[in-house]
């Protein structure tokens, strides 16, 4: 994890960013595929995958597909996307998860705005 201005905290905020995009990912791709017989919904548990990163292991975020495009910089992440035993796509599910992921992306956005924004004061003060 990096050290200096870009701490473990930036480190992590970036990689919970990276699971809340393939996570993002997966729930559209559920909806999409909502009327398609057979269909089983895929999810990731955000809270393993980041316990994964906090605890030291590199997160790594899996391509199912070679056509996926990677996500962040690592082209070698991969994390577990776990495929519900059930049959079918709960919309309202699939959609309350989707706004709750949302607004948790955004949470991440702040704080990882906050921290760019105590280094910019530190700067600006830093040189008076």
């Amino acid at each position: 994890m990096g050290e200096g201005l870009f701490t473990h905290t930036m480190q992590v905020l970036k990689r919970s960013l990276d699971v809340r995009l393939l996570k993002h990912g997966l729930t559209t791709s559920n909806v999409a595929n909502a009327e398609v017989p057979g269909f089983k919904p895929k999810d990731i548990s955000f809270k393993d995958a980041m316990r994964t990163a906090v605890e030291g292991g590199e997160l790594q975020l899996a391509r199912t597909s070679r056509r996926h495009l990677p996500v962040g910089d690592d082209d070698n992440l991969s994390a577990r996307v776990v495929e519900s035993p059930c049959q079918g796509v709960d919309i309202d599910q699939e959609m309350a998860g989707l706004a709750e992921n949302n607004l948790m992306y955004q949470a991440s956005i702040q704080l990882l705005a906050k921290k760019f924004e105590v280094i910019k004061t530190a700067i600006i003060e830093g040189g008076k």
